[in-house]
């Protein structure tokens, strides 16, 4: 993506980098661009992509810009990286990054109800685990400092451009010829685990929508860099 193809800025807005979390002495730090004016405006708290071990907040800068400009608070995350630290390790962070944001939701100038997940790529994959199991005990495993009001890790609503979340047979056609991309899969998630394929959590409940994932991946969309596909779920 250029900048020829977005449309014209339609707002002001402001960028901070914060720190949301902290691991010993390492500090996680988001990228909050905050359009100007009172709000209360919607909130995406944004996962990069990058194969679930490599980029970071600064990635994806276009897009969290162009939000900004058109009404949207775009928190661009760093978490800790699958090849240091394997699943869990991101997706706790990002639980944790969701209950910040409700927290914080005033100096935010957004609503714990308006915060929703967006994610690009592995980052879609991660945000729609996060959002699928807001609860787990162990994604949440992160307190809030204490003393804090108790927030969880629902969300509004999950955008994901071209996830990877049947990774059975995704990954096996995205990253044909690339072994490096499979690799890096395989030492953020380890050995096969079923709770980690949203496609599998999604199975036993609709049996339609695993048609849908099943004919797209015999029919080979294109490849991330040439589609222009996003998936979005509302979660109410």
């Amino acid at each position: 993506m250029t900048t020829a193809v977005l449309e014209a800025q339609t707002a002001q807005f402001d960028v901070d980098d914060v720190e949301y979390l902290r691991h010993g002495g390492k500090p996680l730090l988001a990228r909050v661009y905050k359009p100007r004016g009172e709000g209360p405006f919607p909130a995406m708290v944004e996962c990069h992509g990058g194969a679930w071990c490599q980029s970071d907040r600064l990635t994806e800068k276009l897009r969290h810009q162009h939000m900004a400009a058109h009404g949207i608070v775009s928190i661009a995350l760093d978490f800790r990286s699958g090849n240091e630290d394997p699943y869990p390790a991101s997706v706790q962070d990002i639980n944790y990054a969701v209950r910040w944001a409700k927290l914080h939701a005033r100096e935010l100038k957004t609503r714990p109800d308006l915060v929703g997940l967006s994610g690009q790529s592995s980052g879609g994959h991660l945000a729609m685990l996060v959002a699928m199991r807001p609860h787990d005990a162990r994604y949440a495993a992160i307190p809030l400092p204490a003393g804090s009001p108790a927030h969880d890790a629902s969300v509004r609503c999950v955008i994901m451009t071209w996830p990877v979340i049947n990774q059975g047979r995704e990954v096996a056609f995205l990253i044909e010829g690339e072994e490096k991309a499979q690799v890096l899969h395989d030492v953020f998630l380890g050995p096969y685990q079923p709770e980690t394929y949203p496609s599998q959590i999604i199975r036993p409940a609709s049996g339609q929508l695993m048609l849908l994932l099943d004919a797209a991946a015999a029919a080979k969309l294109p490849a991330p860099a040439n589609s222009d596909s996003t998936g979005t779920l509302e979660l109410r």
